[in-house]
């Protein structure tokens, strides 16, 4: 029971049912009954009318009984007396409640729109207006990044507190005095309660969490808030305070202040909390710690064991070296001999020349020359005069190079029956060669020659037993070409590798003849991706078995459908195809592989939500991030020019509202060099100065974006890359307004506009009257392309292990 002290008449009118709220709830929602009740006492009413800004789970009503409560909040909330709406357009009349209120709203409202969210609460007051959550100050900073910290190693980034703080984080605290200032502009009389010791509050938000997590079924959280909620009283507390109540009377009744502040700042006996619901702190504390002692240590024996395997990985790795090393001497002495070598080549091409000189001042090479150039009077090149010629030497030479071509195909046969059996020789192999040589493939026609049926299932193929330390993972790429979609595919590629996948590429000729061999795809790589990789084919419809398949595209879609020696299909989706070309047959066949029952791995979230809301796809996405070693700051002087990525070729691109905008922005600002760079504009299609920079490497890109003041940076579809590379190196970034963009990219990073060529002139000029570059960096900077390959590498092993045996 709770002793009969005179603190205790706090509570001697509240269900007792409240006290199993959360402790951080309870004690802002008590502190404003307190206020309510002596403000209702002064009025001489036996109700008031309360509006709760911000309120959406309606708990007011339920601290307030006497009186009539009104929640209104964004979100929705089922239950009466509650409303959907928000606080800076609140749909009242001036002065239609008695009290207005809001309690720990404040901190989530966007910076620049708090003013107008006080002015809308004082304006519909009539007689009070309460305003109560955290204010800045370090301390209180601090307390909340520590919990935060606890609550992500507790219970996870997914948990509500975690959601709440981070909201914190991007919007900033705010000011205390300048919040009072706005509040009482008219001259109205104010003050400030200190609520919520922050020693206290921090302790009790740590006990909290680890109880939810380590106490188990011992000591229950909601029994902790019952213990503390028993013992509050709702008085002003000495600072630091986790959160500070601003209250202002409306109509400036001196003496109702006067009240207000001896109620809530005379000292009272701090009541004792209720035993029966709870052991002493103590007790609840030593149980808590004793099960995370135990924890702690099993932690601690997983790590030794660990540091042993790495221990052992390290000499094994050592021994590697070794190796290696011996064999970098091997190489070495072998290329000794080859210089040895090319140097008595370069000794007998020397003979061969002089021998080749003495042949053309010979009678019989002079002879030989005499008799071509009567054959060329003759049979003039190119005329008719000169088609029965050439049809027979071209004849004989077929004729001498026969044998060779037998031979060839001979053995490409008998190595196709060895693979795939004499059954399969005449219907695949056979028929791929030929395929081959007919350079590059349809598209449209290849995958309307699939046979897909809506809601089919396929039986997979006999496969070997699956080993998720080193799966294997087949990726079938289109032709190369340019953009940065394959560098983002390989970039995974490498990752990939590092956590042990064993993978093969395949390439599928589209757009483009088939390339004559292994090597030279194995080539093209290493030198657009630094990457030396084995398993490189061309032969994308004959693929070895693997545990992971992945499309990259919606052309490779389709043989991926075919393919049924795997044990998962996903797609690698980097933007929405069915926007790149018009309505109609190929776009169909385009939005038929969100169909296919693959797996999505997405470059961000939007693509996820909207494959996931139209299609039905189970989809995971990976963050866009920036390689902070290619794209960083440096001080290259004063920012005189302004970039444009400009692909005329590339139709999501924008190109013609960025020329428009552009010369737009040029009429009013003639002080800014422009630069485009991306592609191929052909000629000179601008109606204003410009540099056309091209196609640019990386490093002189990082030079360019940072001795520019602003970049315009137009995406239709997917959200690019760029955005982030170039705000990393502090310039801002203007961008097209849409979920594509808005999802993707972190919020108030680039200046978004409608896409119309006014809209984006007026962006591209506030953009370089925008100082915030630090801010931008960092916004820039969130993510890693290390920790999007550990989470990709983590979702592909859970997709394994999560597949039936």
């Amino acid at each position: 029971m709770i002793p009969d002290t005179r603190a205790d008449s706090a509570h001697h009118r509240i269900d007792r049912s409240l006290f199993d709220l959360p402790f951080d709830h309870f004690e802002r929602h008590a502190l404003t009954r307190a206020v309510v009740d002596l403000v209702r006492e002064h009025s001489g009413r036996p109700a008031l009318r309360v509006l709760d800004v911000g309120g959406a789970a309606a708990s007011l009503a339920r601290f307030l009984p006497e009186d009539d409560v009104l929640a209104i909040d964004p979100e929705d909330s089922a239950g009466q007396g509650y409303m959907r709406g928000v606080g800076t357009q609140l749909p009242f009349r001036d002065g239609a409640f008695d009290v207005v209120t809001c309690h720990d709203t404040l901190e989530h409202v966007p910076a620049d729109c708090r003013e107008a969210f006080i002015r809308e609460m004082v304006r519909v007051a009539s007689r009070f207006v309460i305003v109560n959550g955290p204010f800045l100050d370090p301390r209180v900073e601090a307390a909340e990044a520590l919990v935060m910290q606890v609550a992500r190693d507790t219970l996870g980034d997914s948990s509500a507190t975690v959601r709440f703080l981070n909201e914190h984080l991007y919007h900033g605290l705010p000011p205390l005095e300048e919040t009072r200032r706005q509040m009482g502009e008219g001259g109205l009389r104010s003050i400030v309660v200190p609520s919520g010791a922050l020693d206290r509050w921090l302790a009790n938000m740590l006990m909290k969490h680890h109880l939810s997590v380590l106490a188990g079924h011992e000591v229950q959280a909601h029994a902790f808030d019952r213990w503390s909620n028993s013992a509050y009283q709702p008085v002003a507390e000495p600072e630091p305070t986790y959160r500070h109540a601003i209250l202002m009377s409306r109509t400036g009744d001196s003496r109702l202040m006067e009240l207000l502040a001896k109620k809530l700042n005379a000292p009272a006996e701090r009541p004792h909390a209720e035993e029966g619901a709870i052991g002493l702190p103590f007790e609840v504390a030593s149980r808590a710690v004793s099960r995370f002692s135990r924890l702690a240590e099993e932690q601690l024996e997983r790590k030794d064991a660990l540091i042993e395997r790495l221990e052992a990985r390290l000499r094994e790795v050592d021994a590697t070296v070794a190796r290696l090393q011996d064999t970098l001497a091997d190489k070495d002495a072998i290329l000794g001999e080859q210089e040895d070598l090319l140097a008595e080549r370069e000794v007998a091409l020397d003979d061969v020349a002089q021998q080749l000189d003495a042949i053309r001042w010979s009678f019989g090479y002079r002879v030989l020359e005499a008799q071509r150039r009567a054959l060329r009077w003759l049979f003039p090149p190119g005329s008719w005069r000169g088609m029965p010629y050439r049809a027979v030497r071209r004849a004989v030479r077929l004729a001498a190079r026969a044998p060779r071509r037998f031979v060839s195909l001979s053995r490409k046969a008998m190595r196709a029956r060895q693979r795939y059996g004499t059954p399969a020789l005449v219907g695949k192999s056979i028929g791929h060669l030929a395929g081959r040589a007919h350079g590059a493939i349809d598209p449209v026609k290849y995958a309307l020659s699939v046979d897909w049926q809506p809601g089919a299932t396929r039986q997979p193929a006999a496969l070997p037993a699956l080993n998720l330390d080193h799966p294997t993972v087949n990726w079938v790429i289109p032709t190369f070409g340019e953009g940065g979609g394959l560098r983002t595919i390989f970039r995974f590629v490498a990752f990939l590798e590092g956590h042990g996948f064993r993978q093969r590429i395949y390439e599928m000729p589209v757009g483009r003849p088939a390339r004559r061999s292994r090597e030279e795809l194995r080539s093209l790589i290493r030198r657009s991706f630094g990457l030396s990789l084995r398993d490189v084919f061309l032969d994308f419809e004959e693929m070895e078995p693997s545990d992971i398949t992945f499309a990259t595209s919606w052309h490779t879609a389709y043989p991926v459908l075919k393919f049924e020696a795997t044990r998962k299909k996903c797609y690698f989706v980097q933007d929405f195809e069915p926007f790149f070309a018009p309505v109609g047959t190929e776009s169909a066949l385009t939005e038929n592989t969100y169909r296919f029952g693959f797996h999505g791995v997405t470059a961000g979230r939007w693509l996820c939500d909207k494959l996931s809301a139209d299609y039905g796809m189970t989809c995971d996405y990976f963050d866009l991030a920036v390689d902070r070693r290619v794209y960083f700051p440096k001080d290259m002087g004063p920012r005189r020019k302004l970039f444009f990525y400009a692909r005329p070729a590339t139709p999501r691109r924008g190109f013609e509202l960025g020329v428009k905008a552009l010369e737009i922005f040029h009429s009013r600002n003639r002080g800014y060099q422009i630069v485009v760079a991306g592609g191929d504009v052909g000629g000179d299609p601008f109606p204003f100065p410009a540099t056309n920079a091209g196609y640019v490497s990386e490093d002189k890109l990082n030079d360019l974006y940072n001795q520019s003041a602003a970049a315009l940076v137009i995406s239709l579809t997917n959200c690019s890359l760029l955005p982030l590379e170039i705000m990393a190196t502090g310039c801002p970034v203007v961008t097209t307004i849409g979920d594509n963009n808005e999802k993707v990219l972190p919020p108030d990073s680039a200046i978004l506009a409608v896409p119309s060529p006014q809209h984006l002139a007026q962006a591209l000029e506030d953009a370089v009257k925008r100082p915030a570059r630090k801010e931008l960096i960092a916004a820039a900077e969130r993510y890693s392309w290390e920790e999007q390959g550990e989470k990709v590498a983590a979702l592909l092993k859970r997709l394994l292990a999560d597949l039936p045996a």
